[in-house]
């Protein structure tokens, strides 16, 4: 006997299935939390609350999930090893917030940890955002971004302020302000930063500001000061063993203070990197490099933008320019709209392959080899000067 189908019956438990599960998404987004960290917390008897906070970010991370935030109230905290943020894979609308309480400073302070300790450690985690926080002192890298092996991405860093990290000995492995690497590591934002003061004990040329590697995508860089370091303020991967960054914007920074080579250094097997709208002042041998001297292969497609190049480089054997090229056929990297001040604008060394040979050009030879044909120059660069440096003042 067939049975007769009860079709408002059918409705209902369409609705009920429904109304479950939007009840259950609701639950489950309400169920984001808040934990506190604080200088006098305790990790074994606090429960992460405000009248009760933990001791550690490290702990308050352990007992967190996607979609809670961590405030860690003001103070310093003396850190002997690192903080390690794994494992915790969270979405667009669910991201673990690390954070100094609101109207609070927190201090992370490595003074005390050993050679090569970083501050922060990022790895097989997705849509985590450190903000609001002082890092120093520490003796590796301020945040390090590993996605070598493990998806890492969807990462924010903003507000941070990451100073004086140094080795404890010259042989030590390199300081970085922010260190990201692995070609599982994309769609990092890295915005309103100060990184300054790295390195600057040895002034090695291993120590950067930002250092990216190993086949890094999608990143942003917007709006930060990088001031004072040993060796660039940004470098992408230069060496013989790994790939530089690909569809990296960097933007609208001011990249002052390379005690060594310069501003942006844009090394091997490196594609489609964008670099728009940034001041360049004081540095060293050159304001943006493009070096291609291990592999000979890829590196190109860049995009330079809108920059203004104001160092007057010092003579460190090489001819100081605003611009560097190292067995570059620079032909396939595209110039626009950028103003140089006073030196010879740009340098070419030729180990492999280079389209424009000779040591340096002028400004007005650069253009003629068709290169920033809407570019211009600028004798006087004392205005410029002034503004870059209240721009710095301010910010420390």
């Amino acid at each position: 006997m067939k049975r007769k189908f009860n079709r408002n019956l059918a409705i209902l438990m369409v609705f009920l299935i429904c109304t479950t599960l939007i009840l259950g998404n609701a639950l489950v987004a309400s169920a984001a939390t808040t934990r506190y960290v604080s200088t006098t917390g305790n990790d074994s008897t606090g429960d992460g609350t405000i009248s009760h906070p933990y001791k550690t970010v490290q702990k308050a991370v352990n007992m967190s999930n996607p979609g809670d935030t961590i405030y860690v109230r003001g103070g310093t905290y003396n850190l002997t090893s690192v903080t390690s943020i794994s494992g915790k894979i969270g979405n667009s609308s669910s991201w673990l917030t690390i954070s100094s309480y609101p109207g609070e400073t927190a201090y992370l302070d490595g003074n005390g940890s050993t050679s090569n300790t970083n501050c922060f450690k990022i790895i097989n985690s997705q849509y985590v955002k450190l903000q609001n926080l002082n890092i120093q002192h520490f003796k590796g890298a301020g945040v390090w971004i590993d996605g070598k092996n493990y998806t890492t991405s969807n990462i924010t860093l903003s507000n941070l302020d990451i100073s004086n990290l140094d080795p404890v000995y010259s042989s030590d492995g390199p300081t970085m302000g922010i260190l990201g690497e692995g070609p599982y590591s994309s769609n990092v934002t890295i915005d309103s930063c100060k990184i300054h003061h790295i390195g600057m004990l040895y002034k090695r040329q291993t120590d950067q500001g930002i250092y990216l590697n190993n086949g890094v995508t999608y990143w942003t860089i917007t709006n930060n000061i990088i001031n004072n370091v040993a060796d660039n303020g940004i470098q992408i991967q230069h060496g013989t063993s790994s790939k530089g960054a690909s569809n990296t914007i960097i933007q609208s920074n001011f990249l002052c203070g390379a005690q060594n080579h310069g501003g942006i250094l844009i090394g091997d097997n490196s594609v489609s990197n964008s670099v728009y709208y940034n001041y360049f002042y004081d540095n060293h041998e050159y304001d943006l490099a493009m070096w291609n001297h291990y592999y000979h292969t890829t590196n190109n497609g860049h995009v330079v933008r809108g920059n203004y190049f104001v160092s007057n480089p010092a003579n460190t054997g090489h001819s100081p320019s605003h611009l560097e090229f190292w067995d570059m056929n620079i032909g396939q990297s595209y110039f626009y709209t950028n103003t140089y001040y006073l030196t010879s604008v740009y340098t070419s060394y030729q180990a492999g392959s280079c389209d424009y040979p000779e040591t340096y050009l002028t400004f007005s030879q650069w253009k003629a080899k068709g290169q920033d044909t809407s570019g211009s120059q600028v004798a006087d660069r004392t205005s410029m000067v002034n503004y870059i440096q209240s721009v710095i003042q301010n910010y420390q």
